[in-house]
């Protein structure tokens, strides 16, 4: 079966799941959708409101690190969550979260500063699909 990754093309979020797919090479197809507008897909297939989700056969997932997770459950690539001990899991999810709740919104905000003089490019990217390197 061939997935649907339910996108906004310019989101940090959006990219981990993308690449742990591709790193897999899960079959999907993304649907990359105009910020807030993304609502209606992902309401549609029973997400929240926040991108990325994916369609599987099984249901949805909303959360880039549940994506995650259920690729390591798909794939015979090497998981990117070891089954180790229970302090090294606590430590790997500890580091992920770390990276969802600090990392990705600090390079966003400086993104989205750097692009504030850019009305042509920005422009661009919100009403495009598919992704930044097609």
């Amino acid at each position: 079966m061939t997935h649907r990754l339910i996108t906004i093309r310019f989101s940090h979020y959006c990219e981990k799941a993308r690449w742990a797919l591709d790193r897999a090479a899960v079959p999907y197809v993304e649907e990359s959708h105009v910020p807030i507008l993304s609502w209606l897909a992902t309401f549609g297939v029973g997400a929240k409101r926040t991108v990325p989700a994916l369609v599987t056969e099984t249901g949805t997932l909303s959360d880039s690190t549940d994506i995650l997770h259920w690729v390591d459950k798909q794939s015979g690539a090497t998981p990117l969550f070891l089954n180790s001990s229970k302090e090294v899991e606590a430590e790997i999810a500890a580091w992920e979260n770390d990276f969802d709740l600090h990392l990705g919104p600090a390079a966003r905000r400086i993104t989205y500063f750097m692009m504030m003089g850019e009305r042509k490019r920005v422009r661009s990217l919100m009403m495009s699909a598919g992704t930044p390197w097609d």
